[in-house]
């Protein structure tokens, strides 16, 4: 029998990239950004006052040197191994392709590569070396035939929910204040599971 299909974002949902990446940008470069004060994610120059080129190159170091030590999101795990029981689950990341290997091996390391069934990279934002094949997440949840999505991005969960996908918003910084219709604000993993064992 075929496991119904639901997609999860993986930066600030499985792997703890934002709390990780200001940690580690705070002592290589004496900053003092909080995790509080990201009020952009997908523009982390505004955030730390930047240039745009100058936080790429300092994004990319990181991602390229420092991949290995990022977390996961906390309950992340226990809640893939619960799911992963009735869903087949896809992650759809804004990720470059090019960062695939980081990806995996970390996801390997962790222990959470083997609950996905795939790992989808969009090539989406300032990072990607791949414009020219950035697809939109929507885009690949109907390809996937996804019924539910859980991102940190409201754009990204906009648009599944005008087409008619499932859309779960986890509550982060740069979300603070936003509501749409068909967009379920969640706080943590046990919430996330919460709402899937009552509507899915």
């Amino acid at each position: 029998m075929t496991k119904p299909v639901i997609a999860v974002d993986l930066d600030d949902i499985v792997l703890d990239f934002a709390p990780w990446f200001i940690a580690h940008h705070n002592s290589q470069y004496d900053t003092s950004v909080r995790y509080e004060d990201v009020f952009d994610f997908s523009n982390f120059d505004r955030v730390f006052q930047l240039p745009e080129h100058v936080m790429i190159d300092r994004l990319w170091k990181a991602f390229t040197e420092q991949h290995h030590t990022i977390p996961l999101v906390e309950h992340a795990q226990e809640a893939l191994h619960k799911l992963e029981q009735d869903f087949s689950v896809h992650a759809i990341t804004s990720r470059c392709e090019s960062l695939a290997h980081e990806t995996y091996m970390r996801l390997c390391q962790l222990g959470a590569l083997h609950k996905l069934t795939k790992v989808h990279f969009t090539n989406g934002g300032k990072m990607t070396k791949h414009p020219q094949r950035t697809r939109e997440k929507v885009a690949v949840c109907e390809e996937i035939g996804a019924i539910l999505l859980l991102d940190d991005l409201p754009a990204h969960l906009e648009q599944v929910a005008n087409k008619n996908i499932h859309a779960l918003l986890m509550d982060r910084p740069w979300n603070q204040g936003f509501t749409a219709p068909g967009i379920v604000r969640t706080h943590n993993w046990h919430e996330v599971l919460a709402w899937v064992e009552k509507n899915l």
